[in-house]
Protein backbone atom coordinates (compact mmCIF):
# COMPACT_ATOMS: atom_id res chain seq x y z
CA UNK A 1 0.00 0.00 0.00
CA UNK A 2 1.56 3.61 -0.59
CA UNK A 3 2.05 6.02 1.96
CA UNK A 4 -0.79 8.41 0.24
CA UNK A 5 -3.06 5.56 0.48
CA UNK A 6 -2.46 5.34 4.22
CA UNK A 7 -2.79 8.99 4.76
CA UNK A 8 -6.69 8.93 3.56
CA UNK A 9 -7.68 5.96 5.59
CA UNK A 10 -8.68 6.52 9.35
CA UNK A 11 -6.29 6.63 11.80
CA UNK A 12 -7.06 3.29 13.50
CA UNK A 13 -7.19 1.38 10.23
CA UNK A 14 -3.38 2.76 9.06
CA UNK A 15 -2.27 1.19 12.84
CA UNK A 16 -4.21 -2.12 12.16
CA UNK A 17 -2.91 -1.96 8.50
CA UNK A 18 0.93 -1.67 9.98
CA UNK A 19 0.60 -4.15 13.12
CA UNK A 20 -0.62 -6.31 10.83
CA UNK A 21 2.17 -6.00 8.21
CA UNK A 22 4.81 -5.86 11.14
CA UNK A 23 3.25 -9.15 12.40
CA UNK A 24 3.57 -10.62 8.78
CA UNK A 25 6.89 -9.87 8.59
CA UNK A 26 8.14 -11.43 11.57
CA UNK A 27 6.58 -14.26 10.97
CA UNK A 28 8.68 -13.98 7.51
CA UNK A 29 12.26 -13.68 8.86
CA UNK A 30 11.26 -16.20 12.01
CA UNK A 31 9.75 -19.03 9.79
CA UNK A 32 13.20 -18.28 7.23
CA UNK A 33 15.67 -18.27 10.79
CA UNK A 34 13.63 -21.91 11.92
CA UNK A 35 14.35 -23.38 8.20
CA UNK A 36 18.08 -22.32 8.03
CA UNK A 37 18.68 -23.66 11.58
CA UNK A 38 17.25 -26.73 10.77
CA UNK A 39 19.05 -27.02 7.45
CA UNK A 40 22.27 -26.24 9.81
CA UNK A 41 21.35 -28.82 12.35
CA UNK A 42 21.12 -31.83 9.50
CA UNK A 43 23.89 -30.72 7.44
CA UNK A 44 26.04 -30.67 10.81
CA UNK A 45 24.33 -34.15 12.11
CA UNK A 46 25.47 -35.82 8.51
CA UNK A 47 29.37 -34.61 8.76
CA UNK A 48 29.26 -35.76 12.05
CA UNK A 49 27.70 -38.85 11.89
CA UNK A 50 30.58 -41.15 10.61
CA UNK A 51 32.63 -40.15 13.27
CA UNK A 52 30.22 -41.26 16.13
CA UNK A 53 29.95 -44.91 13.78
CA UNK A 54 33.53 -45.45 13.98
CA UNK A 55 33.68 -44.15 17.42
CA UNK A 56 30.53 -46.49 18.38
CA UNK A 57 32.81 -49.35 16.42
CA UNK A 58 35.86 -48.86 18.76
CA UNK A 59 33.90 -49.53 21.81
Amino acid sequence: MLPRQLQRMPVAATRLYRLCLAYYRFRQINDNLIEALIRLVDRHEKLCRPSLVEQDRAR
